[in-house]
């Protein structure tokens, strides 16, 4: 740690690790770890083009030989500086906190659009790891952990509106861990590692489900409800929802489910799959629910 903080011209042993790729240095900078080069190469394009537009995001320290990143032993390090703020516990923080969320995500969203694609950019696509990876970890599983029937159905209602869904670069790993706010005001974005093309309506969605783990035996049904109409009511306020990525929600939650049901049994993690499975049965048992709530 000494010696890549050294190529900053940081001498004093002031590093404290806060996740495996990351460590807090002092009360002004953030170290971070890469071993994909292509992964720091898209994280530094982000922050520069998002600073551009007026986005707030993190300011790179250029290291003392000017360049925005350090390497050390085959890996990459990025020194940020600290964005004012801290993350927030619950969506309940304040009044009107889901439809503020909302437009936070709705206004990265718009502002990733003035972003240029390039070959560094993952283009991914939900409907294909459904029909790909996904598909055959519920085959070597011979289908023990998800009905196939059901499957198959959320697979096709997917299908039916994927092509006319609106696709661009997206955050996709929409949490409160990477969301600053200060004094009830938002104040940051951070950690753009698995940003990538796919459909928008996936992070508004990844956000939603997510709540649902984050405040566990703490929100009913009906509460996620009226949270889901007002999160997607303040996206849509900056980004105009098309009536078929509305009826198209449950079906997003449903695969979202599915993925994390599929991952978790590619790499044995009883807990997380037990977990996606409760959440995607909710979605079922709701989907109706959900469809009526944004029908327009």
């Amino acid at each position: 740690m000494n010696i890549i903080l050294k190529q900053w011209g940081i001498n004093e042993n002031c590093g404290k690790q806060i996740t495996e790729t990351a460590w807090e240095i002092g009360d002004k900078y953030v170290l971070k770890e890469y071993t994909d080069k292509k992964a720091l190469d898209r994280n530094i394009k982000f922050i520069n083009e998002l600073k551009q537009n007026n986005i707030p995001v993190t300011h790179i320290i250029s290291n003392e030989n000017g360049t925005d990143f350090a390497t050390e032993s085959d890996k990459y390090y990025l020194l940020i500086e600290r964005l004012k703020g801290k993350n927030a516990v619950t969506i309940r923080e304040w009044d009107g906190m889901p439809f503020q969320m909302g437009k936070i995500i709705g206004e990265l969203h718009k502002a990733f659009l003035k972003i240029n694609i390039d070959d560094e950019i993952w283009e991914n696509s939900l409907l294909d790891e459904m029909q790909g990876w996904i598909f055959d970890n519920f085959e070597k599983d011979h289908w023990n952990n998800i009905d196939r029937k059901q499957y198959e159905k959320t697979l096709s209602n997917l299908k039916k509106y994927y092509d006319v869904l609106p696709k661009q670069l997206i955050h996709r790993d929409v949490h409160f861990g990477n969301f600053l706010f200060s004094d009830g005001e938002f104040s940051g974005y951070i950690d753009f590692d698995l940003s990538q093309t796919n459909i928008r309506i996936f992070d508004v969605c990844y956000f939603l489900l997510g709540l649902l783990v984050e405040e566990e035996n703490q929100m009913s049904t009906e509460e996620w409800f009226r949270i889901v109409k007002d999160t997607v009511a303040g996206y849509n306020s900056v980004m105009h929802l098309k009536r078929e990525e509305y009826r198209t929600i449950p079906y997003v939650m449903q695969s979202i489910e599915v993925l994390f049901i599929s991952y978790s049994l590619g790499v044995n993690d009883k807990e997380g799959l037990q977990s996606s499975k409760v959440l995607y049965n909710l979605i079922l048992e709701r989907e109706k629910d959900l469809i009526a709530l944004h029908d327009i």
